[in-house]
């Protein structure tokens, strides 16, 4: 299917050239992958558009790489029609799931220049797969070094940047995602796959895909919307699930909130399981009676046919990993990587071991260093573990960024060494641990250093919030939050306080939210509860939070006031901290103000 919809495309757009830009946007689909992969295999390089980007970024980004043709989803029509009221490269488009009747691709089609074709994703298929004027295959074929992809960063500040990656560096990362899959028995036989949610515009969930098409394997896509993740994954039931640590804490609070919900016997029963298996699984036992009553309803959550859990994109704490190994009898990965890596270029052992804060070691294709940063504070002769950048070159490494070679040059050294960004440490078993990030460091004004982004991770942790946006800077001594609230337990707490509030789904309950969050008393006794939390996951005192907004104005089904629709987040959940900080700036400054008054009264 795949060689006969790229002759498709090459009789159907006799103008297209090798090397050409063509893009898609819209959610993961089967149609989505096949129409990328007809398009590699006639050299032409995909550029993918995160289905959350707004118009503005849309137009920018196929503008900027050119793009000749896009392939769109009918939602996502509506987005595109202010990109054609300004100049565009764009051709032609694709309809991928869009009905011949559609109102919305009537409202569309008038909307459209005259010059640009529309033609529906069926019809490319329909098209005979030979025709004299189309070259003989062997022309089109891709060579190892021909750009494959075009892969916008979402970034967390800044205009997206256009990160070029060639066949082959995508090759070296799925033939090393394939090393691990065979050897540990992930996936045997067809009917084992993949559960495919996170973007197909992320480096990462592009080359598992590859690996996974290569071996053989099933890859279930999900319906759209993360309210639907666990109904899906009980449909789709895969072997390997790739997450994010935001969605497993989500994951986490489903599983717990299950628990909750049960009689007072049931719950019971469910605590002494969760404490003895925890006590089985840290000396690499484990009880099947525990699994019969309790952790096998769990799996089930998941499919039941898991084996394994791979997490990436940001640090996973010990505590959410070795929960959901002792619910889910499962090792849980953890990988890290950049697009500009290609990827995943370090991962987690499958060993038996229980290691926690640790990334693993390099995957083939790929060499780690360290360099020292003397001003942070960060060595590579530091003991007992050296510290410094990261620092990762290789085959599968990107070939720069797109028509910007001057910032390519700021991140790739003489010898070719890229330059993360990242702050790491090598462990004792040679393991590589990502402690700070070079940006994410600032100063307090009594002249302490403060990793704001570490603090954020640990502090999402506590079970009240659902996020967290922490902020300080050189004039202050302390710092500040904004939280989104988890919903049930800012409710239970509440009430404990003697407030009144509505019950989740009570007609006005989320109303009702956004005022009990406004309440003195209970923001005193979550900012009182976060901060103890954090002094037992081990932050020091100048790390704790001295003011905190909870901001009620939840979205989604993550529970977010943090969103990639609003801007302030990317795709893969990382907050833009410059865009949190103008969106919140007054509140800061009146929290600000209101620690200063309290210091003047004491």
């Amino acid at each position: 299917m795949v060689v006969q919809l790229g002759r498709s495309f090459r009789q159907r757009f006799p103008w297209m050239q090798r090397q050409d830009r063509v893009g898609f946007y819209g959610k993961n689909s089967a149609r989505i992958q096949l129409y990328s992969l007809a398009m590699q295999s006639q050299d032409q390089v995909c550029v993918p558009i995160y289905d959350i980007l707004s118009s503005d970024a849309v137009e920018y980004i196929t503008s900027h790489a050119e793009v000749k043709v896009l392939a769109v989803t009918e939602e996502k029509l509506p987005h595109l029609q202010s990109v054609f009221q300004k100049d565009t490269p764009i051709k032609a488009i694709v309809l991928l799931d869009v009905p011949r009747e559609s109102p919305v691709l009537l409202e569309f089609s008038h909307a459209l220049p005259s010059t640009v074709e529309i033609i529906h994703f069926d019809d490319l298929l329909s098209v005979p797969a030979q025709s004299p004027v189309v070259p003989s295959d062997d022309d089109w074929l891709p060579s190892g070094e021909s750009l494959e992809y075009i892969l916008y960063t979402s970034g967390t500040t800044g205009t997206p940047k256009g990160v070029m990656i060639k066949h082959a560096s995508m090759l070296t990362v799925s033939a090393s995602f394939i090393h691990n899959i065979l050897i540990n028995n992930w996936i045997v036989s067809n009917e084992d796959g993949v559960f495919s949610y996170l973007p197909l515009a992320h480096g990462y969930e592009t080359a598992v895909e590859l690996a996974l098409m290569i071996v053989g394997a099933r890859i279930a896509y999900y319906s759209g919307s993360l309210r639907n993740l666990l109904s899906d994954l009980q449909a789709a039931k895969p072997t390997l699930f790739i997450a994010v640590p935001r969605v497993l804490q989500r994951v986490q609070q489903e599983i717990l909130k299950n628990f909750a919900s049960r009689g007072w016997l049931a719950r019971k029963v469910i605590s002494h399981c969760l404490w003895n298996q925890t006590l089985e699984w840290r000396k690499g036992k484990r009880c099947r009676s525990y699994d019969f009553l309790v952790f096998d309803k769990v799996k089930k959550m998941f499919g039941g046919k898991l084996r394994c859990l791979a997490s990436g994109a940001a640090p996973l704490s010990g505590e959410l990993s070795e929960f959901l190994q002792v619910c889910l009898g499962i090792p849980i990965l953890e990988g890290y990587g950049l697009t500009e890596t290609g990827a995943a270029c370090a991962v987690t052992l499958n060993n038996g071991e229980i290691v926690y804060y640790t990334v693993g070691s390099p995957l083939f294709g790929h060499e780690i260093r360290l360099e020292s940063i003397p001003e942070m504070g960060y060595t590579t002769e530091d003991e007992p573990h050296p510290r410094g950048e990261v620092l990762v070159r290789g085959p599968s490494m990107f070939v720069g960024y797109y028509k910007n070679p001057e910032l390519t040059q700021n991140v790739v050294d003489a010898d070719g060494w890229f330059h993360t960004g990242d702050i790491g440490q090598f462990n004792e078993d040679g393991s590589l641990s990502i402690i700070d990030r070079k940006k994410s460091m600032l100063k307090l004004s009594q002249g302490e250093y403060v990793a704001v982004e570490a603090v954020e991770s640990t502090f999402s942790e506590c079970s009240l919030l659902s996020q967290i946006f922490v902020y300080g800077n050189s004039y202050e001594n302390c710092l500040v939050a904004i939280a989104a609230p988890n919903p049930s337990e800012i409710i239970s707490l509440a009430r404990s306080l003697g407030l009144e509030v509505k019950s989740m789904g009570e007609e006005g309950w989320k109303e009702s939210l956004v005022n009990v969050c406004l309440n003195k008393q209970l923001v005193n006794k979550v900012m009182e509860t976060v901060n103890q939390f954090g002094r037992r996951m081990g932050l020091h005192g100048f790390e704790m939070i001295k003011g905190l907004y909870l901001d009620g104005h939840i979205e989604g089904a993550m529970d977010q006031i943090f969103t990639m629709e609003n801007g302030s987040m990317t795709p893969t959940f990382k907050l833009k901290r410059q865009q949190c900080y103008n969106r919140y700036k007054q509140t800061i400054k009146e929290m600000y103000d209101a620690i200063h008054q309290e210091a003047i009264a004491h």
